[in-house]
């Protein structure tokens, strides 16, 4: 049988020589200057807001999918709602729980539940019916913000990825409107492409002006010179790519959507020589923390292969825009569901906060499953803020036992342990606390409250 190459062909690699932007380069002062309006940072979407102005019951049409319409009513205190199937709303109240000056109220308390008042008192006769388990879950919100998602990608590189997938989920969450997925392909080789993208944009974003929208998530998926890590940004009249540093490629492609910058998650799916070149890196860095995005997700796979991110991807966006997560948070969880990435690719979490003395940028590595398996030195694994734990081929238990040398360290750092939890050729999973043991070797234990176990 002839030998094939799985190769895929369009992963993200290769060289390409550099030309300078300097000439067309707004700034990222610029930019900073003339982009008011997102200014309020997406790890916001983790608070409650004033949903005051929210009706108490919202119609929910699946009718696409079921042949039959929900009903969620929303808290008028917070952002929490309660489907219509879960209570009973008698029918000799309904007009009554309709009228303006009647609030739905989720409980703070088991019992006894009215949900509907007028003036602090209950509206119903009697106590609401639960027709269901009450999960009172602080998560349980209607977060549908109006959102929009910008989906960059290089010239022959297909518009089908993880960011489109994520929308195509994302979507289903705004029955009503109030949801934009933008898909924009760039070309800025020379001048006259330069000027035709800018023109191209300008006419899409025309028609997205009279929407202002409070998430912003974009992603970027591009090739890489897999030596100097510059970004690629288009080709020769030959056909030939030219690329571009970060600090100079950035903020061309993104001036024109400079009032959605600020605030925004942004996602760049390229070769890892963007982010493992130092030099280039810190540039990176820099360009992060001046166009004002509150988190940055990267990867640093060699030849990226962006289909594996898909559920990194999906998992992240839902856990932070939907139930309304803090992206540190929320990046562990959508971790746990990725385990096919963590034999890929490590992951570079960049978040920006802002402090009294500007923006200040965190960077968080998060290893794959070779970077994890220690060899009696410390690992590259501990000396960052996650350890993944994947029971692998490469992950044997005598690695993990080699950890007991660091257990001051290890002791500090969240555990993401994606292994069965039954005892596998000799490591023992017990808890709490959880203990990791092989037969006549030494033990050392996570606490609980810093480990999170999934079987």
């Amino acid at each position: 049988m002839a030998r094939t190459s799985v190769k895929a062909k369009h992963c993200t690699g290769g060289t390409a020589p550099r030309v300078p932007l300097s000439d067309h380069n707004v700034g990222v002062t610029a930019i900073q200057q003339s982009a008011p309006v997102n200014t309020q940072a997406q790890e916001s979407a983790s608070k409650d807001l004033d949903v005051s102005h929210v009706r108490k019951r919202v119609r929910l049409d699946v009718s696409h999918v079921r042949k039959c319409v929900f009903l969620l009513w929303c808290c008028n205190s917070c952002e929490r709602v309660m489907c219509g199937r879960c209570i009973t709303v008698p029918e000799s109240f309904a007009r009554d729980v309709d009228a303006p000056d009647v609030a739905f109220e989720q409980t703070q308390a088991t019992s006894p539940y009215w949900g509907f008042y007028r003036d602090g008192k209950p509206v119903l006769s009697s106590w609401i019916k639960i027709n269901r388990p009450f999960e009172r879950s602080i998560r349980s919100r209607l977060l549908s913000h109006p959102t929009l998602v910008i989906n960059l990608h290089l010239r022959g590189i297909p518009s089908e990825g993880p960011i489109s997938m994520a929308s195509q989920i994302l979507a289903q969450y705004f029955p009503n409107g109030g949801f934009r997925f933008l898909d924009i392909e760039f070309d800025i080789g020379n001048d006259a492409k330069l000027k035709k993208y800018k023109q191209q944009v300008s006419r899409i974003i025309s028609k997205t002006k009279s929407q202002t929208y409070r998430n912003v998530i974009i992603g970027l998926t591009n090739h890489s010179d897999s030596e100097r890590g510059d970004l690629f940004i288009g080709t020769t009249k030959e056909g030939n790519p030219l690329s571009s540093i970060p600090s100079e490629c950035l903020p061309v492609l993104l001036s024109p959507f400079a009032g959605w910058l600020p605030g925004a998650m942004f996602f760049l799916f390229s070769c890892g020589s963007v982010v493992s070149e130092q030099t280039r890196l810190v540039n990176l860095e820099d360009t992060i923390t001046q166009l004002g995005f509150s988190s940055v997700i990267a990867f640093d796979a060699e030849d990226l292969q962006p289909v594996l991110t898909s559920n990194l991807v999906t998992g992240l966006i839902e856990r932070v825009y939907i139930h309304g997560f803090p992206t540190r948070t929320a990046m562990p969880e959508a971790l746990g569901e990725s385990a096919r990435l963590g034999g890929h690719s490590s992951v570079l979490l960049f978040t920006v906060d802002l402090t009294d003395d500007g923006r200040l940028l965190t960077s968080t590595n998060v290893p794959n499953v070779e970077s994890c398996k220690c060899n009696g030195s410390e690992s590259e694994s501990v000396k960052h803020n996650f350890l993944i734990i994947y029971y692998a081929p490469t992950m044997v238990v005598e690695s993990l036992m080699e950890l007991t040398e660091f257990k001051s360290i290890v002791n500090n750092l969240p555990i993401i342990f994606n292994a069965p939890t039954r005892p596998v050729d000799n490591l023992v999973v017990s808890g709490p606390p959880f203990q990791y043991t092989s037969l006549g070797e030494s033990q050392f234990s996570i606490p609980a409250s810093e480990t999170d176990l999934r079987g």
